[in-house]
């Protein structure tokens, strides 16, 4: 792999986006090559700028890389007009500030699409238009609104899920309907201004789409996921004798009896009480005895082996630490820089995507506020002085 795949260059997208959702459609955008043009306020930019020293680092270094950071007050006319200059050349704008703001900021689409006549305007919001569009939403009660949280936790205890989960798909959503709208004006030979919004609620209804069919057809409600026995009798955590969590799943008879063959285990093979998955069921207390107190004399090594040589499903249980040297992953992480702490280097995932013999992961630090200011102001026509101005004046930082 030699050549960096940078499919979307030469698109230019303008972010104005904070904490995660926008932020992350802007991070797919630009690392797959796209330009985006990250806009922040004058006085602190993206509230994760912030959060950095507290319980949100590491967010805004993930988040902003491959991007240029704009800084204006856009509550002056001229921060206005400076936008509106760039939205001019822009292909893409994305959103995700509370409902109505953009609007009364003087940005919002349909001022837009008077200087820019073929923008794709993307909004990411709480709510898509409905009676609680006008409500504020972010991931942890949009979890909790769409059932996402009570079916990620256990009874009478919801649980947000171990990342942002809604704001991350919310920003994927944008990402392949704009691309959408791409493809189609190629396909169809026209361009128009369009605008697309995208709901945090409706994105945590679609994700438990097989979970409300399943209600609609048994009128049963469910529980939380993990208060219920999956399909298979063999399908859990084992803890090993070196303090590894090994999953092990089991899904048929031949991966059964491959399991048994491997491990030396053909009484509990031919057991009756074991030898279908409905009895392996019904005596998993069981089972899971006689292989917990197998596995607890077994090292890491001995079970991956052993496992591998059967053709069964496994999976070592990692924290985030762990997967900055993870055997299969670590090659494929992105090394930058910290906009925040000079000198140390990051090792960050990338966009899980390989295409052909091509890299699609390139990577610079993220921004430091303002950082591309003056250079962006001056493609965009303003000079010097004027900038140098501006600057005084506090428009532009």
């Amino acid at each position: 792999m030699e050549t960096i795949y940078r499919p979307l260059k030469g698109l230019r997208v303008i972010e104005l986006g904070i904490i995660v959702s926008a932020p992350t459609a802007g991070l797919i955008f630009a690392d797959l090559g796209a330009e985006v043009i990250k806009i922040e306020d004058t006085r602190n930019g993206d509230p994760n700028r912030e959060n950095t020293g507290s319980p949100g680092t590491g967010q805004f270094d993930f988040l902003n890389r491959n991007k240029r950071s704009l800084s204006i007050d856009l509550k002056t006319d001229p921060g206005k007009e400076i936008f509106l200059r760039l939205a001019k050349t822009a292909d893409v704008i994305i959103e995700n500030l509370a409902p109505g703001v953009v609007e009364k900021m003087g940005i919002g689409y349909e001022t837009v699409k008077n200087v820019n006549e073929n923008i794709i305007y993307c909004s990411i919001k709480g709510f898509g238009h409905g009676p609680y569009s006008h409500r504020k939403l972010t991931d942890y009660p949009a979890q909790a609104e769409s059932g996402l949280a009570y079916m990620t936790g256990l009874r009478g205890r919801p649980m947000r899920a171990g990342a942002s989960v809604l704001d991350m798909m919310a920003a994927n959503m944008i990402v392949i309907s704009t691309l959408s709208a791409i493809i189609s004006r190629t396909l169809r030979g026209t361009k128009e201004p369009l605008k697309i919004l995208v709901g945090m609620f409706e994105t945590g209804a679609f994700l438990l789409g097989p979970t409300i069919s399943r209600f609609l057809q048994t009128n049963e409600v469910p529980d939380p996921l993990n208060e219920v026995n999956f399909r298979w009798a063999v399908y859990d955590f084992f803890s090993l004798r070196d303090g590894v969590k090994m999953f092990i799943g089991i899904m048929n008879e031949k991966q059964w009896n491959a399991f048994c063959i491997s491990f030396g285990l053909d009484s509990v093979r031919t057991d009756p009480r074991f030898i279908t998955n409905e009895k392996r069921l019904e005596h998993k207390r069981e089972l899971m005895a006689i292989l917990n107190d197998l596995f607890t004399t077994m090292t890491r090594d001995q079970i991956i082996a052993k496992l591998e040589e059967s053709d069964i499903l496994f999976a070592e249980l990692n924290s985030p630490d762990k997967l900055v040297n993870h055997y299969h992953l670590s090659a494929k992480l992105l090394e930058y820089g910290s906009c925040f702490n000079d000198g140390l280097k990051l090792k960050l995932p990338g966009l899980p995507i390989e295409v052909g013999e091509t890299v699609i992961q390139h990577a610079t630090s993220a921004p430091k506020l303002g950082e591309h200011t003056s250079d962006i102001l001056q493609d965009l026509g303003y000079t010097k002085d004027e900038i140098v101005k501006m600057k005084r004046k506090q428009i532009v930082k």
